[in-house]
């Protein structure tokens, strides 16, 4: 999938370019693509920009979310919770990410029709802990 269509995408699961971030569920914020697995500096091209481009690999985040996806000190918490994915992972459509939704705030896999799938409670992930995702 191309790039600008992804990410219109991705803005209309979370409502809207000022919807629900799926970081820490404030509403009404810019909202910014971010691509769970990276793309790598220089962008991708072929199979790399089909996986890159995926909206399953994509989370729409505001701005303070999306910067915390960046620092050092958040990375560790980030992989945890699947808002990053390392390179390593072959499928990061796999990964299941902990964040809110018009449904609330909880463990979901993205997928292919750009919605999300409840991820089974009776297997709970850890839900890590932090001042920036709780939700205002």
């Amino acid at each position: 999938m191309d790039w600008e269509r992804a990410k219109r995408l991705v803005m209309l699961r979370a409502n809207g370019p000022t919807g629900i971030c799926e970081g820490c569920g404030k509403w009404g914020r810019p909202l910014d693509p971010h691509h769970r697995q990276a793309r790598g500096a220089g962008g991708v091209h072929g199979a790399a920009a089909d996986t890159a481009n995926d909206v399953r690999n994509i989370l729409a985040l505001c701005r303070a979310c999306h910067d915390e996806t960046e620092h050092a000190q958040t990375w560790d918490l980030t992989e945890a919770i699947g808002w990053r994915v390392p390179k390593f992972v072959a499928e990061p459509a796999l990964v299941p990410a902990l964040i809110h939704t018009v449904n609330g705030y909880a463990w979901h896999f993205l997928t292919e029709d750009v919605g999300y799938l409840w991820m089974d409670p009776a297997s709970p992930a850890p839900v890590p802990q932090a001042s920036w995702l709780r939700a205002a």
